[in-house]
């Protein structure tokens, strides 16, 4: 039998480019993962375009920060699970 997995959408949103860089290595071994890294100023039209299973959030994030963010992740995709990042 052949078990046919979903595919798990999940939108990274950070700026600093070593963590991008380690988000991408990890997320690119996942086999059914769809996943989209930006930054602030592209987070929140993601984010009105598509819905998200996970988030990886940033709270440390300019010009734009990871609070004002999740607002906009709670008004336009609630059902979107979120983790918090910080350094």
């Amino acid at each position: 039998m052949n078990k046919q997995t979903e595919q798990v959408n999940i939108l990274v949103i950070e700026d600093d480019l070593s963590f991008l860089t380690v988000f991408k290595l990890c997320l690119d071994d996942l086999v059914s993962t769809s996943h989209r890294i930006v930054n602030s100023f592209e987070a929140i039209e993601q984010i009105k375009q598509k819905n998200f299973d996970l988030i990886f959030l940033n709270i440390d994030l300019q010009p734009l920060d990871g609070f004002a963010i999740l607002e906009e992740i709670k008004k336009y995709t609630p059902d979107s699970s979120v983790i918090v990042i910080t350094r």
